[in-house]
């Protein structure tokens, strides 16, 4: 794993004296070398992080024997030992001056070009491969979007990287914020590709990329991977899909345990984490790591489960405690970790458990996507329910109902779940109730299924919101990347597989990763275990109000039941509470100062104010106020 940038147009002198700086800004991507390659009007940078072939001969940006190209690439090719073989047989090629992933993926670009090569590959990557011939240089993105890319035009320079960091220093700073990216994020938490925080910056979606002329800086940009997801699920076979996946999730794990280094397993307790540790610790020969963070809180807690897990499966186990003081300790360097405005609350314990777990390994695989594949998240099996019941009432009634929960939603509930545990099933137990009701409360305002799904999934439920008067509604974002499916819960699994996941979940765990120069990998992200997933029935995904109903019955043959049916907790912690009292209600107050907002003149102070005012009155507004709060500690330090 590793960090790329470059910068290509009428490079200043200051440009070129700055390369010290643009590579320390990459070198927590990649610590152990950090090089450029520089020639005329472009400047390439790379930052390592080794993980297969150790030696000096894998380092980067990587040319050709015959020095015509350049590639400067970050990510693992799992498939790269197969790709090679296909170059000694087909060209006769047998001139290898390492044994990495790196030098197998520079000479299958020269031999089979670009587009027949990505198309072979199987695993996570951005990279860029210049030919100095043609004077063409082409950035590519990996299909989920598991390895971050950036690029844009600024006065004549063409630039992109790995991070908005290293694109701070190549432009001496001179990045405009977008507002409407704010208005974006202040809704969902996260900025949605193609957009960044910035103006004429952009994130080179998944699947795609672009190929850029060096002369003119006239580029074109082209999507090399389209998931059709109509066609996925035609499948006249009679097939054990219990079976498939198991099979290819255990390939998967497999082979994403190769590595020069010691990998490791991030384990939750959850089904995800779960099953992947059960895999790899029945294909890694020595014993395997796992790690797990816990809280004190026992309704964010799932340490324990974890380690009953890790003894169930003999695994070196390491548990961290995390205190809410060293949660908190963290907050101040977010918006340096994540680069633009990041929300997702998460990324506390994601960032703490990276840190924790590197100093045991360098490689760590998890659960990510297991969601997005197999039905996990709450509203793949509420919506429709929802909609289904809320779409008999006139608008006017729904309207009345909203109100009510908006303000049922203010008093603290958790009593009530306590004693719900003891009288419900399992299955109908969930935890934060607060926000599940806030939640529902919004969902009776929807207009048809598609915008309910957009209601569930909105940190701000206003139309017309707290970025200066900007509107906040974007009916386009959801509508141009919504799939038609003969279900609209496959619809909404479609839609996270290709935005919530790749510009949220794997944003999150990348620079919480990175940050420690720890590289993740994540089994289920695999095309051909997507394929097997969507070809997978629904029913066997989801009943009875729970998901991934056929991931939990391949855990139980490997796992005692009670590890398995368990309500999902999510990996959250208490920011709503946090801020309402104690050293963070110091730290809001700030931020949300009346003064300061006005000054700003970024968020209408007045509403933002009585949203704050209701909050510390016990109402639950911990979704909008902690994007609001964590873009203001972003401005602090990138503004």
């Amino acid at each position: 794993m590793c960090g790329i940038a470059g910068i290509i147009g009428p490079l200043s002198k200051s440009s070129y004296e700055n390369r010290a700086n643009i590579l320390l800004s990459l070198k927590h991507r990649g610590p152990d070398n950090q090089n450029y390659w520089k020639n005329n009007n472009i400047m390439l940078f790379h930052s390592r992080l080794s993980i297969v072939d150790l030696s000096r001969n894998a380092n980067q940006p990587m040319r050709s024997r015959c020095g015509r190209y350049i590639l400067s690439y970050n990510g693992e090719i799992y498939n790269s030992q197969k790709i090679k073989s296909q170059i000694v047989k087909n060209f006769g090629f047998n001139h290898w001056m390492s044994n990495s992933d790196t030098e197998i993926l520079l000479n299958a670009l020269i031999l089979y070009g670009v587009k027949k090569t990505i198309v072979k590959l199987e695993g996570m990557f951005a990279f860029s491969f210049l030919d100095r011939k043609t004077n063409n240089i082409t950035i590519v993105r990996d299909k989920f979007g598991e390895k971050p890319i950036y690029y844009g035009i600024h006065e004549n320079n063409f630039v992109f990287s790995s991070e908005l960091k290293s694109i701070h220093c190549m432009l001496d700073g001179k990045l405009k914020l977008n507002k409407y990216s704010t208005a974006l994020f202040l809704k969902y938490g996260y900025i949605p590709s193609p957009y960044s925080i910035y103006e004429n910056i952009h994130k080179l979606e998944p699947g795609s990329f672009l190929q850029l002329n060096i002369k003119s800086l006239e580029f074109i940009l082209e999507k090399w991977w389209n998931l059709d997801f109509n066609n996925l699920q035609k499948d006249t076979s009679n097939l054990s899909y219990e079976e498939l996946i198991e099979k290819e999730l255990s390939n998967s794990v497999n082979r994403q345990l190769n590595a020069d280094v010691d990998v490791g397993c991030f384990l939750s307790g959850g089904i995800d984490s779960s099953l992947i540790t059960v895999l790899a610790s029945k294909t890694k020969k020595n014993k395997l790591k796992t790690f797990t963070i816990g809280f004190k809180e026992n309704l964010y807690n799932e340490a324990p489960y974890a380690k009953k897990i890790a003894e169930f499966l003999k695994t070196d186990h390491y548990e961290h405690y995390v205190s809410e003081s060293e949660a908190q300790k963290i907050i101040p360097e977010l918006p340096y970790i994540y680069d633009e405005p990041f929300a997702d609350s998460s990324q506390i314990p994601t960032t703490l458990l990276a840190k924790f777990s590197r100093k045991k390994v360098k490689v760590c695989l998890s659960g990510d996507g297991g969601d997005e594949l197999f039905g996990g998240y709450n509203r793949y099996f509420w919506c429709n329910k929802i909609w289904n019941i809320i779409s008999k009432f006139p608008l006017s009634t729904r309207n009345y109902i909203s109100h009510f929960l908006f303000y049922a939603s203010r008093f603290n509930l958790n009593p009530i779940l306590n004693i719900s545990k003891l009288i419900f099933p399992k299955t109908l137990n969930f935890s934060n109730p607060q926000n599940k009701i806030l939640k529902l409360g919004a969902s009776f305002n929807a207009n048809d299924i598609q915008n309910l799904y957009e209601l569930l999934i909105s940190q701000c439920y206003s139309k017309y919101g707290l970025v200066n008067k900007l509107k906040l509604y974007d009916e386009d974002l959801i509508s141009n990347k919504w799939i038609k499916l003969k279900n609209p819960t496959l619809s909404m699994m479609a839609l996270d597989t290709i935005s919530y996941l790749p510009d949220d979940i794997l944003v999150k765990v990348d620079r919480a990763c990175m940050h420690s120069s720890l590289e993740n990998r994540a089994p289920f992200l695999n095309s051909k275990l997507l394929e097997i997933a969507w070809k997978t029935p629904l029913h066997l995904k989801i009943s009875n109000n729970s998901g991934k109903d056929i991931l939990k019955k391949i855990l139980s043959k490997h796992l005692p039941s009670h590890f398995v049916e368990r309500p999902k907790q999510g990996f959250g912690i208490p920011v709503g509470e946090w801020i309402k009292e104690g050293n963070m209600k110091e730290w809001a107050e700030s931020h949300l100062d009346r003064n300061k907002l006005a000054n700003d003149e970024i968020f209408d102070e007045k509403e933002v104010r009585k949203l704050w005012s209701k909050h510390k009155k016990g109402e639950d507004w911990t979704g909008v106020l902690w994007n609001i709060l964590m873009f203001q500690e972003w401005r602090r330090i990138w503004l």
